[in-house]
């Protein structure tokens, strides 16, 4: 065989040489096996057999494992699972994703019925240290004073309800302005009025004066004249009233005047007053 002749021998083996590692490596790569491919697919900082305790031999073609925090599985409903994303597990081959933080060690450590996250509103994590939050109603502090917290308080409707105040229960408490016939002794008269009957509203954030009144006078001849006839009026006790001066008689005179909100009158006789008679209303 000539020079190039072994030179196309020696090229057509290296090639088939190259192409046969070419395959043996795709294959290699395509089907390494998940415990000896020197590779972390489970994510538990662990690799492969023996170091991964999902790994059963050498052979074993998934890392992740039976126990809880190894199985691929959020097992506590607090949306993180296994080792190390949920905090509860200690280990890939801890029994359970439960920790023993308030909000993920699987009691109801606030007693509202709800656990852990993302059950209980008051949690924001599984890291979160207490299952209280900060409303009203899920603080574990009683607001309104009434000697009940949360949710043994019937003014709260629900966890994330911000006011434990209870309207109707004839108690001021919270922000409530009255209850009912609990009026703070608030009455008509401290609110600006002259008297009548004060009560609260529905929604125990305000009073209704409605039945308050205020009393009025005035007198157009302005006061007691008795000279000038004159028509007192104004409202007493929530009723209106209007009085006209008039003659009593040939002398005398009914005279109608105000005291300050009030109206008043007298019998004045007119003889007394350097007149002589009273007429239309007036001494003359």
């Amino acid at each position: 065989m000539n020079k190039n002749g072994k030179q196309i021998v020696l090229l057509s083996l290296l090639a088939i040489s190259l192409l046969v590692m070419s395959f043996s490596l795709a294959a290699r790569s395509g089907n390494a096996v998940a415990c000896k491919d020197v590779i972390d697919n489970d994510g538990d900082t662990y690799k492969d057999y023996p170091a991964d305790p999902g790994c059963t031999s050498r052979n074993d073609n998934n890392e992740r494992g039976t126990a809880i925090c190894d199985d691929g599985t959020d097992n506590d409903g607090d949306g993180a699972t296994d080792y190390p994303i949920d905090t509860g597990c200690s280990s890939p081959t801890d029994p359970t994703e439960r920790g023993t933080i308030a909000c993920d060690d699987g009691s109801d450590n606030d007693a509202d019925s709800y656990s852990d996250y993302p059950a209980d509103p008051g949690c924001t994590g599984i890291g979160d240290t207490s299952e209280y939050g900060t409303v009203q109603c899920d603080n574990g502090l009683d607001d309104d004073n009434d000697t009940k917290t949360d949710s043994a308080d019937t003014g709260c409707s629900s966890l994330t309800d911000n006011d434990e105040t209870n309207c109707g229960d004839l108690v001021i408490s919270g922000s409530e302005v009255c209850d009912g016939s609990a009026l703070g002794g608030q009455t008509c008269s401290s609110q600006g009025f002259s008297g009548g009957s004060l009560s609260c509203n529905a929604q125990c954030t305000g009073f209704v004066t409605s039945g308050c009144y205020t009393n009025t006078c005035s007198d157009s001849d302005s006061g007691y004249k008795v000279l000038t006839q004159g028509t007192t009026s104004g409202s007493y006790l929530g009723s209106s009233y209007s009085y006209i001066d008039f003659c009593n008689g040939s002398t005398f005179l009914q005279e109608n005047y105000c005291s300050g909100s009030r109206a008043y009158y007298s019998n004045f006789n007119c003889l007394t007053n350097s007149t002589t008679t009273c007429n239309n209303g007036a001494c003359i």
